[in-house]
């Protein structure tokens, strides 16, 4: 699924690259298609919205976007709103970090919602957060949300090790270490002082690099080609 864990299998099976097909996993296709929603604009409108969508457990490392958010707001960015759409195992000690950092204005938890609903979220977004912790194995693969994020066409922000990174930065998106609330905090801040047409611009670059890298049907593609041909 990504370049380093062709190399790991490379290095524990002897087996030469060419043998092996890096074959990403693929974005549906619904998630390139735009759901503006008049409720949430009413609800969240006016504000810069930073969207994280998924499962919240101690793999996203989700107290270092709240406290990056916070760090970001004391130096100005103060109508940067973090809206966390899911649930999972760590919310209640997310909750619990919020209150400490006493940041109930600057996070909403919204709760989780259907995926085919994710569309509504993204197309409210300012920029999409994607996080994962500093554990090595989490950097061997590319998460999925970094695809469906770029296929929405918004500026993508990545808190992580590894692929991801890598891949979000091949986008034109800003990437910081995993669990580096500081340089983290430091795009957030860049990010809200760019102007529309800017961000507007890593948007697009961020579409055009789902378009050749995480389609269903050209991933498909080249799966059938390496079982039938020995080739992608």
């Amino acid at each position: 699924m990504s370049e380093p864990l062709q190399q790991r299998l490379c290095q524990r099976t002897g087996m030469p690259p060419q043998k092996i097909a890096v074959i990403p996993q693929y974005c549906e296709d619904f998630y390139a298609v735009p759901q503006p929603d008049a409720a949430l604009q009413a609800q969240f409108g006016g504000r810069f919205n930073l969207v994280f969508t998924g499962t919240f457990t101690p793999a996203q490392s989700l107290e270092t976007v709240i406290t990056a958010v916070q760090d970001a707001r004391s130096r100005g960015a103060d109508m940067l709103h973090l809206l966390l759409v899911g649930d999972g195992m760590s919310r209640a000690a997310l909750e619990a970090k919020v209150k400490e950092l006493h940041a109930e204005d600057a996070v909403t938890f919204y709760g989780s919602v259907p995926a085919t609903d994710i569309p509504k979220f993204t197309a409210l977004a300012d920029a999409l957060i994607v996080c994962l912790s500093d554990s090595p194995d989490l950097g061997l693969t590319v998460p999925a949300k970094v695809a469906s994020y770029m296929a929405a066409g918004k500026p993508v922000l990545a808190s992580m090790d590894g692929a991801g990174n890598a891949a979000v930065a091949a986008a034109g998106g800003l990437s910081s270490p995993a669990c580096d609330a500081a340089a983290l905090a430091d795009n957030l801040l860049a990010l809200t002082r760019m102007d529309a047409a800017q961000r507007a611009a890593m948007g697009q670059s961020a579409k055009e690099y789902y378009l050749a890298h995480y389609r269903r049907s050209e991933l498909l593609r080249k799966l059938e080609h390496f079982i039938l041909e020995g080739r992608v």
